[in-house]
């Protein structure tokens, strides 16, 4: 059986939102929307400032390995990893403009950036545009977020970024994680105003170790045992 998240929330309504299967449960901010998720419903954060809000991030989702993975939808096609216009913030853990950990999407790509004291880490602060990331407006597709300080299943990559669970970027630059960040933001990136995700987000999961193997994505349960499940 998997090694089960620290963090699992369906993110599907007020009371999944707000009461985790796993982990921390989260907080509603401002009017947030649900709507047809992958799973159910998801989290709308269509361009507007709509998100939720989990406390106790930093030292508890970011240790030295670990993963992110969800699923998502946008309203707007991305393409080669590009986004039509505009910047928006698909998840974002910051205490400070220079300790962050965030997905950001662009025109000029997607970037996943680690920052520590106002210095960059892993994939640093570059846009991407791998060109087997395409999503249409309204399709899903699942996205993940692996690192390991100490280099992943015993190599050198010490991030890697997965979609539909193939490995679409990897690196092998120093990784140095942030520490002391209180908040994790679905949707948003609370340090700017108007970097809000143009998608819908749905079955976010956060684990403690380097996962590398996504086959279980289209079960919501994820090959967990059901009665971890309630």
């Amino acid at each position: 059986m998997p090694q089960p998240p620290i963090l699992f929330n369906r993110c599907g309504s007020t009371t999944e939102a707000t009461h985790s299967v796993i982990g921390e449960n989260g907080v509603e901010g401002a009017s947030v929307d649900y709507t047809t998720g992958y799973f159910g419903n998801g989290i709308n954060s269509n361009n507007t400032n709509k998100y939720v809000e989990f406390a106790n991030a930093g030292d508890i989702y970011l240790g030295a390995a670990g993963t992110f993975e969800f699923w998502m939808s946008p309203y707007a096609d991305i393409t080669n990893g590009t986004i039509p216009a505009g910047t928006r913030s698909v998840f974002s853990m910051a205490n400070t403009n220079n300790n962050l950990f965030d997905l950001l999407m662009s025109p000029a790509g997607i970037a996943w950036r680690i920052r520590v004291g106002g210095t960059y880490y892993g994939f640093g602060n570059t846009s991407y545009t791998p060109a087997d990331f395409d999503l249409a407006t309204g399709a899903w597709g699942h996205v993940a977020f692996v690192w390991n300080s100490a280099g992943i299943d015993g190599g050198s990559d010490t991030c890697r970024f997965y979609f539909n669970g193939a490995k679409l970027l990897n690196t092998t630059s120093a990784l140095t994680l942030p520490s002391s960040i209180g908040v994790l933001w679905l949707g948003s990136y609370i340090q700017a105003s108007t970097l809000h995700a143009n998608a819908v987000l749905d079955n976010f999961k956060i684990y403690s170790y380097a996962k590398l193997d996504f086959n279980d994505r289209f079960n919501e349960r994820g090959g967990l045992d059901d009665q971890l499940i309630t």
